[in-house]
């Protein structure tokens, strides 16, 4: 399997909490607002980028529906809630999901049997299966000794190591140990890094294969992902 070089993170349109002052902003702009959602990730399909990382809430999938409606070929890869997998199910098979990731709190808990059966359930809706992780200093070492028919991994990595339990050259290695393609997100340091300085370290690190960034503005989509060209070309974006 192959994932997206490039797709719109999700985060800013729930307002999460890693963005700080600015989430009550983000929360407010988007949730619930699907005309809101649409327009920035309209600007990202305008740029070239078609994939989605996508979280199930109903104005984030009203939001690629429309899209979806107006002749848009968006790729959706989603990922579960950790309290309601089954609304994530319903949203994304709808959506015809690419791939479907277990959520980062579910990967942490280390409940094998949890996760292997979600994955299982994945793999039977007809999608790759993956495993969001928020600690990967401690889920990857772990994910080595176990079993797990995992297809593809999602990982926090940016030049600062923020939202990271583990060092980014640390991070590297294990990745390279566990063998899966991987997906960086809060690859911007929750906007920290401009959109240049963060891709420019991600892209050069070969063990990522995917990268996800959040953007709250049309003018964000526009700039991020006219960087994000840059540096790959038309590579894999469409």
């Amino acid at each position: 399997m192959r994932l997206p070089s490039i797709l719109v993170g999700t985060s800013p349109f729930i307002g999460a909490g890693q963005f700080g002052s600015r989430a009550s902003l983000y929360y407010e702009k988007f949730y619930g607002k699907p005309w809101n959602v649409k327009e920035v990730l309209e600007e990202a399909y305008l740029q070239g980028v078609e994939a989605v990382q996508a979280l199930p809430f109903k104005h984030i999938y009203e939001a690629i529906s429309l899209l979806m409606r107006q002749g848009l070929k968006l790729k959706v890869w989603g990922s579960l809630s950790p309290s309601n997998p089954e609304k994530g199910f319903d949203l994304f098979t709808k959506l015809g999901a690419e791939g479907i990731a277990i959520h980062g709190e579910t990967s942490d808990s280390l409940n094998v049997e949890a996760i292997r059966d979600l994955i299982d359930r994945i793999k039977e809706a007809g999608c790759y299966a993956g495993m969001a992780v928020h600690s990967p200093g401690i889920v990857l070492p772990w994910l080595l000794e176990e079993d797990l028919e995992v297809d593809f991994l999602i990982v926090p990595f940016n030049k600062l190591g923020f939202f990271m339990d583990i060092n980014p050259g640390s991070l590297l290695n294990l990745l390279r140990k566990v063998g899966k393609p991987a997906m960086a997100m809060k690859t911007l340091a929750a906007g920290t890094l401009s959109p240049r300085e963060a891709l420019e370290f991600v892209l050069s690190h070969p063990e990522f294969s995917s990268v996800a960034i959040g953007v709250a503005s049309r003018e964000e989509a526009a700039e991020t992902f006219k960087v994000a060209l840059e540096l790959l070309g038309t590579k894999d974006l469409r």
